[in-house]
């Protein structure tokens, strides 16, 4: 009978916190809608940088929806694909990055850095040779900058990789 008890108090406890959680993310979604468009995108960053890629990207689709010319959200989504191992969607969102400002910088990084996790050498070479043409002061925001010395680490890796010593 203890075991019983027990294991209904244990359901009705699952079923609460189901039911807060639930609404806690209602409660987010809605917050979100009365944001400004740097609010959102701010926010987004936040849940990026807080390593909460699912939700990142929920919010970075919605800014994307709303302004499709705009490269930074585009780039970031990209991000959040790549951290979550999805490269061929990072892949995606970073082209989309580079369509719409072919001089954003850290779109051609982490898309060499996507197509590196494919095993497509040449063209993440490609790539970070583009990046590397372009100066990362002339983003039009300050992202956390990859350093010089790792993305130079990156760029003879990948120079061995394409001449097959990698």
């Amino acid at each position: 009978m203890k075991y019983i008890i027990l294991i209904a108090v244990m359901v009705s406890l699952l079923g609460f916190a189901y039911a807060q959680g639930s609404a806690s993310c209602t409660e987010k979604e809605k917050s979100t809608e009365t944001l400004t468009t740097s609010e959102r995108f701010a926010k987004a960053n936040s849940l990026l940088a807080n390593e909460e890629y699912k939700m990142a990207i929920v919010m970075y689709d919605s800014l994307n929806k709303d302004f499709p010319q705009w490269s930074c959200p585009w780039r970031h989504k990209g991000e959040a694909y790549y951290k979550l191992k999805d490269y061929p969607a990072a892949t995606k969102a970073l082209e989309e990055a580079i369509a719409t400002n072919e001089n954003h910088y850290d779109a051609y990084v982490w898309l060499a850095y996507a197509l590196n996790e494919q095993k497509l050498y040449k063209e993440a070479l490609q790539n970070l040779e583009l990046a590397m043409k372009l100066t990362p002061e002339e983003e039009e925001s300050k992202d956390e900058e990859i350093s010089k010395e790792h993305i130079d680490k990156f760029y003879k890796e990948l120079q061995q990789k394409v001449q097959g010593k990698g």
